[in-house]
């Protein structure tokens, strides 16, 4: 492991590929900061596994697919382990790949739960909306339009 003055000037990513991954460090409050990749390189690596295809990936994360190979490439790097074989214009998970998918996509789970409950919580559930209204314009015009906005279809339903 390189030495690194508190001086340096230090990209985080360089951070993360010079430390080991166990390394914890203790802020003040006696909590551990984790180095863990970005979200971004998850998610990137989450889609490039789902669809085998660093293209596909790239239109669902609107990068481009060698910014889905840059983000993939900082895990990699981090840990010191491939996770993505290349065979022409696809790939293929390694077995330490899909290990890490795994672990990979429950946490994307518990973040995405999370992320919704807090959302719900300050703003309803996905799927509602909230609308503030003077009185009059409330009962003149909201509610008689009621009837007609149920009666549209909702975004997924076939049509």
């Amino acid at each position: 492991m390189r030495i690194i003055h508190l001086n340096d000037k230090l990209s985080p990513h360089l951070l993360e590929r010079e430390l080991p991954v166990s390394h914890k460090r203790k802020t003040n409050d006696s909590q551990s900061i984790r180095l863990i990749p970005q979200l971004g390189a998850l998610m990137a690596f989450d889609r490039a596994a789902a669809h085998l295809s660093f293209r596909r990936a790239a239109r669902d994360l609107a990068l481009s697919p060698s910014g889905v190979s840059h983000q993939i490439r900082g895990p990699e790097t981090h840990f010191g382990v491939s996770l993505f074989v290349h065979s022409g214009c696809s790939v293929q998970l390694t077995s330490n790949g899909e290990q890490f998918l795994q672990s990979v996509r429950s946490a994307l789970d518990l973040l995405d739960g999370a992320s919704r409950d807090l959302f719900s919580q300050t703003r309803g559930s996905p799927g509602q909306i909230r609308i503030s209204a003077l009185p009059f314009l409330s009962t003149a015009v909201l509610i008689p339009a009621l009837g007609d906005l149920e009666s549209l279809p909702r975004r997924g339903d076939p049509a």
